[in-house]
């Protein structure tokens, strides 16, 4: 039977269903007999998966290898796909509002979609390379109902040219930062006019995507970079920490509205990571498998205003939404589990 590329939303419910608490609690089976538990359990927050929709496809609502997201100031969520090559809209609770796009080198169509923002202003950029050849290499820019606005930069070997465009988004200075895998980031006006380009150093190696957050602690607008690891800078700046010796393979980086950033940890578990602006863990979530909360091959990551995190599979073409646990629901259940564990 075919299902409904919307109705295909796995809602968590109460008493949770499909495991989705456990999930939450206890990514790929850490919380398991062993040291792996303890730790797992000290983390101060929760996160329980709420709901799901996509299917693989080609029809409104499928998914052809979807590996971007991003939300809107709406709260509208747009997804790319590498494989579909185009954008799509929903609302937060997953329900097909359009699409657009298709294959081509022609302004507004597209070669590889690898990364999207949507602008405080509500335009879309889209950073579009073609992943066999890397050309051609550009952004382009869409009205929010998909309408094309204009496409700037091509891959070459000047200062300000791209080998390998990824991640992007705006910065608090109303400029548009890129990251490239190969060239570290440049940074454009919100028109495409080059502005400058930030130097592919160490340990800025091989970044893949960037946020933005406010670090209360030093009064100041801060970036922060997948780069095997997230680092944080002053934007346009200086390097002040360093986390990318952490060992594991990262590809996305996004921040709430605490300023706290999340990072999607795509080699061995599968897991989403929340960190502080002293990357300190705060909670962990995902692993690896096709249940509800798990992934296969995690890409794309987004989080609301409102703090749910949104999360994309590759593989299984699927969007998954997932919230923060309430301190006291978390002590209830952890009641509630110590009083059946006496009958």
């Amino acid at each position: 039977m075919k299902l409904s590329a919307v109705a295909v939303a796995y809602i968590c419910g109460v008493p949770p269903v499909w495991g989705c608490m456990d999930t939450a609690r206890d990514p790929a089976g850490l919380a398991a007999e062993g040291p792996g538990r303890s730790a797992v359990e000290s983390l101060p927050e929760s996160y329980e998966f709420m709901l799901a929709w996509g299917e693989p496809g080609d029809e409104p609502g499928q998914f052809q290898a979807v590996n971007s997201i991003a939300v809107a100031p709406d709260g509208t969520i747009y997804t790319g796909e590498l494989h579909g090559l185009r954008i799509q809209r929903f609302t937060s609770t997953g329900v097909f509002l359009d699409s657009w796009g298709e294959p081509g080198e022609e302004p507004g169509r597209f070669v590889g979609i690898r990364g999207l923002t949507v602008a405080p202003w509500g335009d879309v950029y889209v950073s579009d390379v073609h992943p066999g050849t890397g050309e051609p290499a550009r952004i382009q820019v869409f009205s929010p109902e998909g309408e094309f606005i204009r496409s700037f930069w091509q891959a070459g070997d000047g200062p300000d040219d791209f080998h390998m465009n990824w991640g992007l988004e705006i910065g608090p200075d109303g400029l548009l930062y890129v990251t490239d895998l190969n060239r570290g980031v440049l940074v454009f006006t919100r028109q495409g006019d080059f502005h400058s380009h930030w130097l592919y150093e160490p340990p800025l190696s091989s970044p893949s995507d960037i946020a933005f957050g406010w670090d209360a602690a030093l009064a100041m607008d801060v970036a922060y970079i997948h780069a095997r690891g997230p680092v944080k800078y002053e934007p346009l700046g200086d390097l002040l920490l360093d986390g990318s010796g952490s060992g594991y393979s990262t590809l996305h980086i996004a921040t709430d509205n605490n300023d706290d950033i999340h990072v999607l940890r795509w080699s061995g578990p599968w897991h989403i990571e929340k960190r502080d602006s002293q990357f300190d863990l705060l909670a962990l979530f995902g692993g690896h498998g096709t249940a509800p909360g798990e992934f296969l091959d995690i890409a794309g990551l987004a989080v609301d205003d409102s703090g749910y995190v949104y999360a994309g599979d590759v593989t299984l073409n699927r969007i998954q939404k997932f919230r923060k646990i309430p301190e006291t629901s978390i002590a209830q259940t952890s009641w509630s589990t110590l009083k059946r564990s006496k009958h």
